[in-house]
């Protein structure tokens, strides 16, 4: 039995891409990426690639190092038949837990993934993983140029501990995306935990779970199969891109998650 990756519309799978330090890149798959290249072939499942060191960009996206990565992504891309980036630059650094972000470091950075996708064109994606800092009064990416691509993407990282057995805190990060960063919301998709922190993953709680609750399992929180469901229906709801668990590689084999999903 193997998990039902083939009801995702986009999977991060190994590293199909090799960023030398010139900025250049190729496409140089790996053994996992490659088993899923064939795996997925001719189904609705389409793979994307993680995204490289940011940092230069963050600087100054019209270096040398950044030039030369958008000149080599579309050919890489092509050749490893990938849809998509995804950046995971987390801005850390700040004060206090806050993180450390600027107006000009927030612009460089979605300059570059704007960049990116136009030099890839089409209906590629380049998406930006995002938290909430403390205070949530700087976002982390320039709304006004999302706003112009509709290809550019926010994938939010709200891995909560659901104590309450509410999806409150779900709603709440896509008010802060939506709202008070103001970008659309056919251009975020709200993510969930398949962990209990320090007590393993879905796939080992549900598994193994003699005593569950709304979000508990043997006294452990986790996001169960309904709130799941919970999170879904709101996004859908609310005219979000989607959803997507982190990691997907944490479902259950007997109890898949997506079994209570509509995909």
């Amino acid at each position: 039995m193997r998990l039902p990756y083939d009801k995702y519309d986009t999977l991060e799978v190994g590293n199909p891409l090799v960023f030398h330090d010139d900025g250049s890149v190729e496409c140089q798959p790996d053994v996992t990426f490659k088993q899923a290249s064939k795996l997925f072939n001719n189904t609705k499942t389409k793979l994307i690639s993680n995204g490289f060191n940011s940092t230069p960009c963050v600087v100054d996206p019209l270096s040398t190092f950044c030039t030369t990565a958008y000149k080599t992504i579309p050919q890489a891309v092509k050749q490893c038949n990938i849809v998509g980036m995804q950046f995971d630059y987390e801005w850390n650094g700040g004060v206090f837990g806050t993180c450390n972000v600027n107006p000009t470091k927030i612009t460089n950075f979605t300059l570059m993934l704007n960049y990116i996708q136009r030099s890839v064109g089409g209906n590629f994606t380049v998406s930006a993983d995002v938290g909430n800092c403390i205070f949530q009064i700087t976002p982390w990416v320039d709304a006004a140029i999302f706003r112009q691509n509709s290809n550019l993407l926010i994938n939010t990282m709200s891995y909560h501990t659901p104590m309450f057995c509410t999806i409150d805190l779900w709603k709440h990060d896509a008010h802060v995306i939506t709202k008070l960063w103001k970008i659309n919301a056919s251009q975020v998709r709200l993510g969930f935990g398949l962990f209990s922190k320090n007590h393993g993953n879905y796939g080992s709680l549900v598994d193994n779970c003699s005593h569950k609750t709304k979000c508990h399992c043997n006294g452990y929180p986790y996001v169960t199969d309904t709130m799941a469901y919970e999170i879904y229906s709101f996004a859908r709801s609310q005219g979000f891109r989607g959803i997507f668990p982190w990691a997907a590689s944490y479902d259950s084999y007997n109890r898949s998650i997506l079994s209570f999903i509509q995909t």
